[in-house]
């Protein structure tokens, strides 16, 4: 891969007084997805909002486009191209669609990248004056994407973007993730569905216990069924 947009070294962190995260490494090139995947309770998630500042890191470095932003105030982070998608989506439910896609921006939004998400998205065309409250889970999903997409970022970090989400529009997403990637944005991923992550990731990472455990190709992990077992419970995806 090519040299790393997000680098995370040794990173350690903690919830209150409990230690999470005891050594967590990845790194993310541009125009690549990664998949961060691990059983339920391993730190993905608490790695995420680390990267993002929302949750600080004791131990280890983190760097962003050659800065290093480990002690960077959270607030500051988006502004450097970091755009988030959290678990649940984070929607506000009584803001239209339209509200909510430019919700975070620092000015005017920029009309061109509009249009060109709502030409990407066409559900939320159809449906910018509604209440985002009112949409389908899957459909709320391509708004809280479309919202950090506004930013313009550089990397974009989705957490369980399939999860909840109906199996017709799984693919659908799939396919939309695999597009931003295209079109030049680094994607990390933290996925449940181990067939949906190794279908798009170009680099997998998987965790174990509050630390890295795995890094490699998707082929790798997918040809090795008693790591796939050991580390997250399931069989390989046919």
């Amino acid at each position: 891969m090519s040299a790393p947009l997000l680098e995370v070294r040794s990173i350690a962190a903690r919830l209150g007084r409990v230690p999470v995260l005891s050594d967590v490494s990845l790194s993310v090139p541009a125009r690549a997805v990664v998949a961060l995947l691990g059983r339920n309770g391993v730190g993905k998630t608490t790695t995420l909002r680390t990267v993002m500042g929302t949750v600080a890191a004791t131990d280890g470095r983190i760097g962003f486009a050659g800065q290093d932003i480990t002690r960077l105030a959270a607030y500051r982070r988006p502004a450097l191209g970091i755009g988030y998608v959290p678990q649940g989506r984070g929607i506000f439910p009584l803001l239209t669609v339209r509200e909510n896609m430019r919700l975070g921006l620092r000015g005017a939004p920029d009309p061109t990248v509009e249009e060109g998400l709502l030409s990407r998205f066409p559900r939320l065309r159809e449906r910018l004056a509604q209440k985002a409250g009112t949409m389908s889970g899957g459909e709320q999903q391509m708004l809280a994407i479309a919202r950090a997409l506004m930013t313009q970022p550089k990397l974009l970090i989705l957490d369980e973007p399939t999860e909840g989400i109906m199996p017709r529009l799984v693919a659908e997403i799939r396919r939309f993730i695999a597009e931003i990637a295209a079109s030049g944005i680094a994607v990390l991923l933290v996925e449940q569905n181990l067939k949906a992550a190794l279908a798009i990731a170009d680099h997998v990472v998987v965790m174990e216990r509050g630390r890295t455990a795995f890094a490699g190709p998707p082929g790798t992990l997918r040809a090795d069924a008693d790591l796939v077992h050991r580390l997250l419970g399931v069989g390989i995806p046919t």
